[in-house]
């Protein structure tokens, strides 16, 4: 009977005194996850630890969504997971308008989702807010490997002149 109670008094403890999730881990993970399913049940585990009255956590969680529609099958349920997520980052892009994160994340889920389905709203106007905040980039104390996926992916959009592409290296 002792040890359980020590079990159960040390379980309570390490919960008790448990860091939440980093928020470099969760951008890691769900960079990893964009290209590697078999990354995805990670992240979404630990998106699910996150606290979503922080609109940041709610945007990545809301990416997420969209992101396990990538891998999904069945269409009713890939559609169903989009329409989630994109209103999740919907709603951390109004409570939290002037985030650069929060603001790439829906740029980078619009920019993926099929045109057919009608989510493609923003992709203009977060690019323009991206452009007149690059400051908050430093801000963000990203890897360099994740500020390079940045680049290469605002790169590979296509949506970008090279002088802007320039000016968003420079932010780094």
């Amino acid at each position: 009977m002792k040890i359980i109670a020590f079990i159960f008094v040390l379980v309570s403890f390490s919960t008790a005194f448990a860091q939440p999730p980093s928020l470099s881990q969760l951008r890691r993970l769900y960079f990893e996850a964009s290209y590697n399913e078999e990354k995805l049940d990670s992240v979404i585990t630990l998106v699910n630890e996150q606290d979503t009255s922080k609109m940041l956590n709610l945007a990545y969680m809301g990416s997420v969504e969209v992101l396990k529609a990538k891998y999904e099958f069945n269409p009713w349920t890939r559609y169903w997971q989009m329409s989630q997520g994109v209103n999740w980052l919907e709603k951390a892009c109004k409570e939290d308008n002037d985030n650069f994160e929060v603001r790439f994340l829906r740029f980078a889920v619009e920019y993926h989702i099929p045109s057919i389905v009608g989510m493609k709203k923003h992709l203009e106007e977060d690019k323009a807010f991206m452009l007149t905040h690059l400051s908050q980039i430093k801000q963000m104390k990203m890897t360099n490997e994740l500020a390079q996926y940045i680049y290469e992916f605002l790169e590979l959009t296509k949506l970008f002149t090279k002088e802007e592409l320039l000016k968003i290296k420079q932010s780094f």
